[in-house]
């Protein structure tokens, strides 16, 4: 044996060179890191699970409401009041197919003949004249029945120009999306023009006009659409209008000879130079 190892003496990690104290404060960081790295992490995990959960949870009920829904629609062949169309027709509908196809941005084949089924239905309820059948009744009666109305419709012009943006021209070749694009526009036309609604009366005319402004309004706002692509600004739409009209350069020459005496007439010009002035008073307040 070594003489020099013969005398060496275990000091049990006393020889150990003692740490500095920056070094133990910096492993003590680095272990605290990975200590809340791993606890992000495993909550993480653990809302990416509730989401999926949910989202299997919710596409099941959204498909099985739609079996049933179609299954409804098949057997029933009776009338169909608007109050039926409003709690057993559109209350489904409105879910499923947010849930499976508004929210994927993506209409499946499935999708488009339900679609198809319940614009049909409605288009039909707006053109009775039965006040019982006529879905947009509903606008004018009780107080909770205006709010499902107007819950209700929201839902259906959002879902309307949805179908509007997504299927452009490069969709025209499909026959059904044809079908559909065509009722989504009937639709939306329908619902916010007063002049079709065959259920109004000289009592309920002024609640009516409420209701369709309001809906004309939420077209135009960012509610309606939430990517923005069919947003419209509608803020001082008749007083932008006035003023674009009458400052189009040469706009007597541009126009079809056969147009130029309605324009010309008091009624068309009036409004257009009292909102200029109304305008141009109202800027030189502001700046003064």
């Amino acid at each position: 044996m070594d003489q020099t190892r013969k005398h060496q003496v275990s000091l049990r990690g006393a020889s150990v060179k003692e740490i500095t104290r920056d070094a133990l404060l910096e492993k003590v960081s680095q272990e605290r890191e990975l200590r809340n790295y791993a606890r992000r992490a495993t909550a993480a995990a653990l809302f990416i699970q509730r989401v999926w959960r949910r989202y299997k949870v919710t596409k099941a009920v959204a498909l099985q409401l739609q079996e049933e829904w179609e299954s409804l629609l098949n057997r029933n062949a009776g009338v169909m009041t608007g109050t039926w169309i409003s709690n057993a027709v559109l209350r489904p509908f409105l879910f499923f197919t947010a849930c499976l196809s508004v929210q994927r941005q993506k209409i499946q084949v499935r999708d488009i003949n339900c679609m198809q089924k319940c614009f049909r239905i409605l288009l039909e309820s707006l053109n009775s004249t039965d006040i019982k059948e006529n879905f947009c009744s509903l606008a004018t009666s009780t107080l909770e029945e205006r709010r499902v109305w107007a819950f209700q419709t929201r839902k259906l012009i959002s879902l309307c120009l949805f179908i509007l943006s997504e299927f452009n021209k490069s969709h025209t070749g499909c026959q059904d999306i044809i079908v559909l694009t065509s009722l989504a526009m009937r639709l939306v036309v329908f619902l916010t023009d007063l002049k079709r609604w065959k259920s109004i009366t000289a009592d309920n005319r002024q609640d009516a006009d409420i209701a369709v402004k309001d809906l004309i309004c939420f077209m135009g706002s960012s509610k309606s659409d939430t990517d923005g692509r069919v947003m419209l600004d509608v803020h001082n739409a008749a007083e932008q209008y006035c003023v674009f009209l009458v400052t189009i350069p040469w706009l007597v020459q541009r126009l079809p000879s056969v147009l130029v005496p309605a324009l010309k007439h008091k009624s068309i010009l009036s409004p257009c130079f009292q909102t200029i002035l109304a305008l141009a008073d109202l800027e030189r307040e502001n700046f003064n």
